[in-house]
Parts: C-alpha cells; structure tokens; sequence
C-alpha cells in the first residue's frame, strides 16, 4: 500500500484495468461530483443539464467550466484520465471505444453513491445523457485540455497523438 505497483511484471492487462476501476469505486464521492462551490446533488444536476445541449461548442464549454470548477487534485486526475481513455480508444486494434468506455466508466465518474434521490433524478434525466458527456470528454480531451496537460505515455505514443 502506498507504493507504486511494477507494472511490467503484470501480465493480463485487465488487471490494471480492474485496479483503476476499483480506485475510482472507493473514492468518497464521484470523480466529477467533488466540488468547493456546489453541493453533490447540485454538481450532478449540472452534469446532467449540459448532457442535454445540442450545441457542441456550448457542450465543451460548459463541460470544461465543471472540470474547472474541480478541486485542483480532482481536476487533474480528470484530465489524466480522459486522455488514458483517448488513448484507448484512438487505438487501432482496440475495441474499447468511446461508447464502451462510457459504460464502464461514467458510472464511477458521474453517480452519487448514496444519495438515492440523485440517482433516480439522473435516471430520470436519462443515463444517456450523463454518457454523452462522459464519451464527449473521452472524445474531445486533448483539443479542450492546454498542451501542457497532455499525458506522455511514450515517445511514439506522444507523437500519434500530437496536439496541434
């Protein structure tokens, strides 16, 4: 505990999978749903209100005003993890698109974990907005996020996924 794991010593990829996963499980409250200025349920409502904007530019920057809006520690996982998902998903081979990572993830990233009066709210709410928001981030991290946040996975990986 508290130690960095030798990931090369891993051999079923799924296993770091499953570690990230349960990670973001025990958190006290979701990823997203941490904030200074609002309250768990009003950070949820936002997330949803802006699942529901047709607009793309508007979707981006409503998105990134809550990203922003993150304690710095959160924030900064968040954007780590969005381009991990990228990542995967730009892969050529992989079959762990947006849409997949979506559901696997927006869960952890978006859902309260106690409160059953936001959760049927968000289900009201439909959870395919929540994930249209969860796969836009997915999608679009590196053209929302600066340069200077982009992870360097390796010299080859940096180069694919250069920012412009």
């Amino acid at each position: 505990i508290g130690q960095y794991p030798d990931f090369k010593q891993i051999k079923q990829i799924h296993l770091v999978a499953a570690l990230l996963k349960n990670w973001l499980k025990l958190l006290p409250e979701p990823l997203l749903l941490a904030s200074d200025e609002m309250t768990i349920s009003e950070a949820a409502a936002a997330w949803l209100a802006i699942a529901n904007q047709h607009d793309h530019t508007l979707l981006e920057q409503n998105a990134k005003t809550l990203l922003w809006q993150l304690p710095r520690y959160h924030r900064q996982v968040a954007i780590d993890l969005f381009q991990l998902l990228n990542d995967i998903h730009s892969r050529p081979l992989c079959k762990m698109n947006s849409a997949n990572l979506t559901i696997i993830f927006a869960p952890l990233l978006i859902y309260p974990r106690d409160d059953t009066g936001i959760m049927q709210s968000l289900c009201r709410g439909g959870t395919s907005g929540v994930n249209v928001v969860v796969a836009f981030l997915i999608e679009n991290c590196y053209r929302m996020f600066p340069k200077s946040t982009k992870i360097m996975l390796s010299n080859s990986m940096s180069e694919r996924f250069k920012v412009n």
